[in-house]
């Protein structure tokens, strides 16, 4: 019975991420200036955070209350990591919006190739949100987390392609150096 609830409580997540994803359509009128104030983040001290190994070497080697308070602490920066990486995904998104009117065949690939890694992105980050979650509440418990760190250097990658591209070639966007 409560499996079922647990399924159930996911695919309604599952659900209503899938929905705000979709609903979330930038303005043509948004100026790429801001992909310079992407929020930075460390795809190694993120691997690192979330390592079974680290956890397993601080099981042995802390006390259990000592464990379930730096456990906490290293879920709730992953949870920081992982609203930074959410931000920077909406931008460039908005980017790759903006540069599907390119002329430039290679940006309007680019942009293409950056929405759709971008969409799997972001459909997973409320499950990972869920998981670490639950590892908060019970230190103890290590679950799989859906989230690829490959995807993630692959938008940060198109988007700094993009904005390369963007602000070599004149158009009607606002590109600030």
């Amino acid at each position: 019975m409560i499996s079922a609830i647990v399924i159930f409580a996911l695919l309604l997540l599952l659900l209503a991420s899938v929905v705000t994803v979709v609903r979330s359509r930038p303005s043509p009128s948004i100026n790429v200036s801001y992909l310079n104030t992407l929020d930075e983040v460390d795809i190694e001290v993120l691997s690192l955070l979330l390592s079974r190994k680290e956890n397993e070497y601080l099981r042995k080697f802390l006390t259990d209350d000592e464990f379930r308070w730096v456990r906490r602490r290293r879920v709730s920066l992953v949870r920081k990591y992982l609203g930074a990486i959410s931000r920077n995904t909406r931008q460039l998104t908005r980017a790759a919006d903006l540069a599907k009117s390119s002329t430039d065949p290679e940006v309007v690939q680019a942009a293409h190739e950056l929405m759709l890694i971008a969409f799997r992105v972001r459909l997973n980050l409320p499950i990972v949100h869920l998981c670490l979650v639950a590892e908060w509440l019970m230190p103890n418990l290590t679950l799989v987390r859906p989230l690829g760190f490959d995807a993630y250097r692959k938008i940060a990658g198109r988007g700094l392609f993009i904005l390369r591209r963007l602000q070599t070639q004149p158009s009607r966007m606002d590109v600030a150096s």
